[in-house]
């Protein structure tokens, strides 16, 4: 991804000649370029990272907020008003994409079908996420056997905030902390899903 070679390659030209840099990819933690003071070696491992994020294979165009408003409403409960329960902001997100994507095809077939990818897209966004960050976490670990204080710098394009992922943040916290381990957090691409203007649901 362009954003994500430019944002590396300037973090890359802030470092201090003395600084040593390794690329690790996660969840699993590989290593793509060992700790050194070798630039080059660093930038040929970010160019050659290729991002394992789930992507919609739908033949729905589903954007990932789409799919967590979907998800976040229990079955029975989807197309229902605040007077019975229901969230109007979600529910209006939810008409439009059932509009849009059921354009010209018969809803009580559609509709469905839609509903079923959204779910099993934020399902796996859900499951991808928390595995970075168990992944990220013993990462951290691993890096208090080094001397002195690190920095860890994070770049995702991905990282969904679920309530798994904001239940494991205060440990990871704890991880880094007894590791001496400054972590900086770059999201590397703004979000394409604007909620001020929710006729764009594309994620690319």
């Amino acid at each position: 991804d362009w954003s994500s070679d430019v944002c590396s390659s300037d973090l890359l030209d802030r470092l201090a000649p003395e600084d040593r840099v390794a690329v690790v990819t996660l969840p699993r933690g590989t290593v793509e370029a060992d700790l050194s003071t070798d630039r080059a070696a660093a930038r040929g491992a970010f160019e050659r990272i290729i991002g394992h994020a789930p992507r919609n294979m739908s033949k729905y165009n589903i954007s990932i907020a789409e799919a967590f408003a979907v998800a976040s409403v229990p079955a029975g409960k989807i197309g229902a008003s605040s007077s019975e329960g229901g969230n109007n902001f979600v529910s209006q997100m939810i008409d439009e994409m059932v509009n849009r994507e059921c354009n010209g095809e018969t809803t009580s077939v559609c509709g469905p079908a839609l509903l079923q990818d959204a779910r099993q897209y934020a399902r796996e966004m859900e499951q991808a996420s928390r595995d970075t960050v168990r992944g990220l976490n013993g990462l951290i670990a691993g890096l208090g056997a080094l001397e002195g204080t690190k920095a860890l710098v994070f770049l995702s394009e991905s990282l969904v905030q679920t309530p798994d992922v904001q239940r494991e943040m205060p440990e990871l916290g704890k991880t880094a902390d007894l590791a001496r381990v400054r972590m900086y957090v770059v999201q590397v691409n703004a979000p394409s899903f604007d909620v001020n203007r929710r006729s764009q649901p594309s994620d690319e």
